[in-house]
This record gives C-alpha cells, structure tokens and sequence, in this order.
C-alpha cells in the first residue's frame, strides 16, 4: 500500500516537473528569439547562469538552501 502512495507521489511530481520545465523552456526559447532586447537579454541570462553551472551546485542549493540564515 505505501509503495502505491509513494509510486503515486513520484510520477505526479515527475510530470508536474516535465510540464514546468516544458512551459519554462518555452516561455525562455520565444523570449531569446523575440525582437523585444529587454526579453532577449532576460532570456540570454538566465540560460547562461542555468548552462553555466552544474546540476549538482543547484541539486544542493535547492535541497540545503542558500545558507543565509545560518550566518549569525
């Protein structure tokens, strides 16, 4: 029964994530081509930050957080 649940939970957060990343990559894909430089730029640095680092840097960002808080 947990196996279920626990398989449910995976492929929902799995989809959620395919689709977010296809509107994200959309949304960023029509903005670098745009005649619009504001979008463009916009487009052109968030792809070089996401390209430029590597996964495991944002996989331990994300699971760790920033570290901000900590820094009393």
């Amino acid at each position: 029964q947990a196996y279920r649940y626990r398989l449910k939970n995976t492929l929902l957060i799995t989809l959620l994530s395919f689709a977010i990343a296809l509107v994200l990559g959309v949304a960023f894909g029509l903005m670098k081509v745009s005649e619009n430089k504001i979008l463009e730029g916009i487009a052109k640095v968030y792809i070089a930050v996401f390209r430029g680092t590597p996964i495991l840097v944002w996989a331990f960002f994300f699971y760790f957080g920033d570290g901000i808080d900590k820094l009393d």
